[in-house]
């Protein structure tokens, strides 16, 4: 049984709203993390904005039936978290101020089509910076994940080269959907009760 909400889906309903309304915002995390090459089962999306925009854009959340849960500190980021679903059908947004440490990230971010839609991210650089500042062994692996190809029949070291066409990255984004889908799923222990009443 597969949940009722799509990451990718709530990721592009809330893009098309910032688009149309001009909102300023650049994707980051794992989503961003998969549209730049490497793709893990992500917790939700993340989303790295100016502080004078943040009130704004959890309004816009709020219109696209996220539920303001209480804020926290992510690593050096203040993060706004918002929440739409329970259990096995939840997605969450994490809308991270933008600190004045980071504003080389904010200025290199980019617009990049994904599947037929706009999106701003995070550059890949920027990205990198964002997870080397925040120290967590998680961000130091997908770093090298994003430096270094992993593929077994090139040399050691060789730099990945990535293709960022709108429909392979759309594709990358899908996959990092799927699995966040499929862990949610697992962690439910419903796929035990399916197995055993067969």
């Amino acid at each position: 049984m597969k949940p009722s909400v799509c990451l990718k889906d709530e990721l592009f309903d809330l893009v098309r709203t910032f688009n149309e309304n001009d909102a300023e915002y650049a994707l980051c995390g794992s989503l961003a993390l998969a549209a730049y090459g490497f793709v893990r089962a992500g917790e939700d999306i993340d989303l790295l904005v100016p502080r004078d925009a943040v009130n704004q854009t959890i309004e816009m959340a709020l219109l696209q039936e996220f539920e303001k849960v209480p804020a926290r500190t992510k690593s050096n980021l203040i993060s706004h978290k918002l929440m739409k679903g329970l259990g096995v059908d939840r997605i969450r947004l994490d809308i991270l101020e933008l600190p004045d440490e980071l504003t080389d990230v904010w200025t290199t971010r980019q617009w990049l089509s994904v599947g037929n839609i706009d999106c701003c991210m995070v550059s890949r650089e920027g990205l990198m910076h964002m997870k080397t500042v925040s120290g967590r062994n998680q961000d130091r692996v997908d770093v090298e994940r994003l430096v270094y190809d992993d593929d077994p029949f090139k040399p050691p070291d060789t730099k990945r080269d990535v293709d960022m066409s709108s429909q392979i990255v759309a594709a990358r984004i899908d996959l990092a959907s799927e699995l966040y889908a499929l862990c949610m799923f697992l962690a439910s222990g419903k796929f035990v009760k399916e197995s055993n009443s067969k």
